[in-house]
């Protein structure tokens, strides 16, 4: 969903452990040892889709705000499974948690 503004919301499914992280530190970030971006959903709908399968113990999901400089378009990867927004660890300070 494209703001007015020039921003877009995007939603994440995570585990218990990354939702306290993002909690805690009030961001988004990459945990040691894992992948090297983070994978985002057009909707709550598909956040939903993923968290399903990704996390069959429970899951949350995550609103966010792509904020400038960042182009959220730029990271739009329709072949990801359902279509998914791939943000590498440099455009992580621009995706404000809700």
């Amino acid at each position: 969903m494209q703001a007015a503004t020039g921003e877009t919301t995007v939603f994440r499914a995570v585990d218990a452990t990354e939702a306290a992280i993002i909690k805690n530190t009030g961001k988004f970030s990459l945990q040691q040892g894992g992948v090297e971006a983070k994978y985002f959903a057009k909707s709550f709908e598909d956040a939903h889709w993923y968290g399903q399968r990704l996390y069959p113990n429970g899951y949350s999901i995550i609103k966010g705000t792509v904020k400038a400089p960042v182009n959220a378009a730029e990271h739009w990867f329709r072949h990801v499974d359902i279509g998914a927004y791939v943000f590498p660890k440099e455009t992580l300070p621009y995706i404000i948690p809700h």
